[in-house]
């Protein structure tokens, strides 16, 4: 059983009742501006701290050893089949380096503002502007959200457990609400729409009967 008191169980329960909250009308919630200088006509949201990398694949080199055995038949056969070996297997391994993957896994500031993600990696700040985000994907099991983009900008995770929030807030944001209605990915979070208005509605007839 989940523990009712841990940041896991509040963060998903703040995710869940955003969603509620969204679903029903509501605003997302803003916050004051942090103190670094974004520009102006931004919108503030969220100031949070996760995990981040991002997917793509690297060229990884490695170096290949060639060996010279001067002895018995036995000796030479054993000693280039060793050197075939360690050659095989630094090859594994840059091959295993070289694939698609998450890489430079770190600790960040993530801003959720009405335009842009800003996360600061790397030594600088990155503007992951919302007409650029393809899909938004929680991946509740990680505590993740996984952003794609057009064009040839990596996917980007970021993972917490306020990323279940966060996917949330992004995609009212980027898509609408009802993109985080019908989107399956966020069907674990709460009832549809239909449902939440529905009950809506029922609360707001009963506080007019007299």
């Amino acid at each position: 059983m989940q523990d009712a008191n841990s940041p896991e169980w509040i963060a998903w329960q703040s995710a869940t009742e955003l969603r509620h909250h969204l679903l029903s009308g509501g605003a997302l919630p803003e916050i004051p501006a942090p103190p670094v200088n974004f520009g102006q006509g931004l919108r503030f949201h969220a100031d949070l701290r996760l995990g981040y990398s991002r997917w793509y694949a690297a060229e990884v080199t490695y170096a290949r050893s060639s060996a010279l055995a001067f002895g018995s038949p036995g000796f030479v056969v054993s000693a280039l089949a060793i050197n075939a070996i360690g050659n095989s297997v630094r090859r594994s391994r840059a091959l295993a380096l070289a694939i698609p993957q998450w890489r430079e896994h770190q600790m960040v500031p993530a801003i959720l503002t009405s335009q842009c993600i800003v996360t600061f990696a790397a030594s600088r700040w990155q503007f992951w502007y919302f007409n650029r985000i393809m899909t938004i994907t929680p991946v509740f099991a990680e505590h993740s959200a996984i952003f794609t983009f057009d064009g040839n900008l990596e996917p980007l995770r970021l993972q917490g457990v306020a990323a279940a929030w966060l996917s949330a807030a992004a995609a009212y944001l980027v898509f609408g609400v009802d993109y985080l209605c019908a989107n399956p990915n966020f069907s674990r979070m709460g009832p549809s729409y239909d449902k939440v208005r529905g009950a809506t509605d029922q609360q707001e007839r009963i506080r007019e009967l007299p």
